[in-house]
């Protein structure tokens, strides 16, 4: 394999499927996005736990091994308007 080759898992862990993208969006939107953000007027324990879960779920439906991190800062970064 070489460094350009992308698998659909890493260290066990299995990506979300690119056919459930479009649903498990809606969800994530729904579920989180609607329920945590943006954090304005929220104390700092609120924000914490509310860009932790934002995190966790987004990296959960993140389909790629690369990208997730600088994905999941810029939503963190959009979050905290």
């Amino acid at each position: 394999m070489n460094r350009y080759d992308v698998s659909n898992s890493e260290g066990g862990f299995m990506f979300a499927p690119s056919a459930q993208l479009p649903k498990l969006l809606s969800e994530f939107e729904t579920k989180y996005l609607a329920k945590y953000t943006p954090c304005s007027g929220m104390d700092k324990e609120q924000v914490t736990e509310a860009i932790a879960i934002v995190h966790v779920e987004l990296i959960l439906i993140h389909p790629f091994r690369e990208g997730n991190g600088r994905l999941s800062r810029l939503l963190v970064s959009v979050s905290l308007i």
